[in-house]
């Protein structure tokens, strides 16, 4: 009987792990200037991530662009508003809801300058 308690102890356990949400697919820092502030994303213009890796895992690189940003509830965004350059750092997850999901962000001097791409 203790045995078969444990089996279904060890399986229940198991079954956890499978379900626990799955970690990032990759993590990045880098820096833009707000183009939009919205309720559960802001809309950001970011510089080039050179190192930054594709769905297979590959480095592809990313050029500068404007993109959405989703946030997790309690990020303090104190201060952040259109038109700011900010250094972000991001999750990236390719299954799920939102694929980029802001772990902190900083407003930079107003000075700062980007290396940012016009608009096309």
């Amino acid at each position: 009987m203790r045995a078969l308690a444990l089996v279904l102890a060890l399986g229940s356990l198991l079954a956890c792990e499978d379900d626990a949400p799955a970690g990032p697919d990759g993590v990045y820092t880098t820096r833009g200037r707000v183009e939009g502030v919205g309720r559960t994303a802001l809309a950001i213009r970011h510089e080039a991530i050179p190192t930054f890796r594709d769905r297979e895992g590959q480095v592809s690189g990313m050029g500068s662009m404007a993109m959405r940003f989703f946030y997790p509830e309690g990020l303090d965004l104190e201060g952040i508003e259109e038109g700011d350059p900010v250094e972000l750092t991001f999750e990236v997850h390719w299954s799920g809801e939102h694929t980029l999901l802001i772990t902190a962000i900083d407003e930079l001097p107003a000075e700062t300058e980007l290396e940012l791409a016009a608009d096309h």
